[in-house]
């Protein structure tokens, strides 16, 4: 049985979606309001669409929620959201209930725990933000609508994952193949991996003995292939000191990495001592005296050293011939060996720490660094290294300085030549041609007089008519300027056989530059 239709116009906008809101809609038990929607244009129309979920009954329970999804997992909450369709929009609405629960995978069914649920006030509202959840883990999640005449029924579960997290601790369950210089971990997975495993970090150090070592940890990266399951690694840590306690923490890395776990310690074997500073030698009268200082580092308990002594680079006494005990409280040890030094000489002296083991066995550490000392005057290795390194820094600074002054001539030598501004007055427009020189039997070595003829040229020689012609000097004034700077001119031209007569530009340099400055 169909009821009245009732029609309402709405304008269409094409860029934006369309809503119509209808309240206070009359109610009661006879009514029952269905919505059909229809495109009309000026000549044809879609005929009408009803939708389908799109029922009110008064007084009735509302229908499932048809749309539910999740959005933005993090690693320990959700956001869900859903869409609320027109059958659900009456004043009876009071609410909704949002049930999860923790599930195996996707799309899993059964839920691995009781879950849990939350009722959220409020006919508006669409979203709800899950919280306080496991990190890596699968949710089974439902909308149901509370409305004043009962709970709707839930909606198709969703199943949605949490991101990764950091994992629970790891850790050592136990320790074997320990030696002198290595030691083999067995770690245990974390309980909670949140994620996938990809990397162990083992941070291990060693306890310092005295007071003047440090406590220096290192790092050794495990890496881990994407595991998803509990599991047990083997680990090797190489390159350990001898007769020594480490402390263990080991870290867990997914995308994030877990707080350091509770500390682990193992010792390792006894090894051998190695000393790092070289023996001090001395002579006192025919003896020689060897000190060397307590090693730094004691790999076990030294039962004593032994010295290997050189002269000239040969062996001259069994390493056992002087065994020196250790004493744990001495901060220096020495040994007298009689010993006579000529000159030209030289001794090496090293020396190494031996220790016994619980079932004999000897350990034999490294030999110390070499000491040397020379006899009479001879120049030591050290000496010699020292003169060889003067010698090469004194060429190297010879050869900077020959450098040095190969430039400096270099440059003087294509520096120009500048005349005083008297002199270069006097010279202008003439060119300088020294005449052959002869010396007459009253001129001695070194007396030659300092006059050379200049020679000018045809248009020179024009120029200094005019200079001489000119109307601003009177007779009297050119004759003392010829006398006073030795400039010797005559009337005469030049023979052309070469006589050694006076030239007719003749000037005496000496007197010019005298004159000049």
């Amino acid at each position: 049985m169909f009821g009245p239709l009732k029609w309402d116009r709405v304008d269409a906008n094409p860029m934006e979606s369309i809503h119509k809101f209808y309240s206070f809609l009359p109610q009661d038990s006879d009514r029952i309001y269905q919505f059909a929607v229809s495109a009309n244009t000026e000549k044809f129309s879609s005929g009408m669409i009803w939708a389908t979920y799109c029922t009110l009954i008064h007084n009735k329970v509302p229908g499932k929620l048809r749309t539910v999804r999740y959005e933005d997992p993090k690693e320990d909450e959700i956001l869900i959201k859903w869409d609320l369709e027109c059958s659900y929009q009456s004043g009876d609405i009071e609410g909704f209930k949002i049930t999860y629960c923790q599930v195996e995978k996707d799309p899993a069914e059964r839920c691995k725990d009781d879950g849990a649920s939350v009722a959220v006030e409020g006919a508006n509202m669409t979203t709800y933000r899950l919280v306080k959840l496991k990190p890596f883990s699968y949710y089974k999640i439902d909308v149901s609508i509370l409305a004043a005449a009962g709970q709707s029924k839930r909606s198709d579960p969703i199943y949605a994952r949490t991101s990764e997290g950091a994992p629970s601790h790891a850790r050592v369950s136990r320790i074997s193949q320990v030696t002198n210089v290595s030691a083999t971990l067995l770690i245990d997975s974390p309980i909670h991996l949140n994620g996938l495993m990809r990397e162990y970090r083992i941070y291990y150090s060693y306890v310092p003995k005295t007071d003047t070592e440090t406590e220096q940890e290192q790092k050794h990266p495990l890496q881990i292939s994407n595991l998803t399951q509990s599991f047990s690694e083997e680990v090797q840590l190489p390159n350990l000191r001898s007769n020594s306690t480490y402390i263990v923490y080991i870290v867990a890395c997914t995308t994030k990495c877990s707080t350091r776990s509770d500390p682990f310690k193992f010792v390792t074997d006894i090894g051998h001592t190695d000393l790092t500073t070289f023996p001090e030698i001395s002579m006192d009268g025919s003896d020689m005296i060897l000190e060397w200082k307590q090693p730094d580092r004691l790999g076990g308990p030294i039962e004593y050293f032994q010295i290997l002594l050189k002269q000239n680079g040969e062996q001259i006494e069994d390493v056992d011939r002087y065994r020196v005990p250790y004493r744990r409280d001495s901060p220096k040890f020495d040994v007298r060996i009689p010993q006579s030094c000529e000159q030209g000489t030289n001794f090496t002296a090293q020396v190494r720490a031996v220790t016994k083991l619980d079932n004999g066995q000897y350990l034999y550490g490294a030999w110390s660094p070499q000491g040397n000392y020379s006899c009479g005057g001879g120049v030591s290795w050290l000496i010699w290294l020292m003169l060889a390194f003067v010698a090469f820094a004194g060429i190297l600074f010879f050869a900077y300085l020959s450098i040095r002054f190969y430039h400096y001539f270099r440059h003087m030598k294509e520096v120009p030549i500048k005349l005083p501004p008297g002199l270069n007055s006097e010279l202008n427009g003439f060119t300088h041609k020294p005449p052959p020189r002869s010396r007459s039997s009253d001129q001695s070595y070194g007396k030659e007089p300092f006059s050379y003829p200049l020679q000018p040229t045809s248009r020179q020689l024009d120029e200094s008519k005019d200079f001489l012609s000119s109307s601003e000097l009177n007779q009297g004034e050119l004759s003392r300027k010829r006398r006073d700077s030795g400039v010797v001119m005559s009337s005469q031209p030049e023979e052309l056989n070469g006589s050694p007569s006076t030239s007719k530009d003749e000037i005496d340099l000496d007197a010019i530059c005298q004159t000049s400055l």
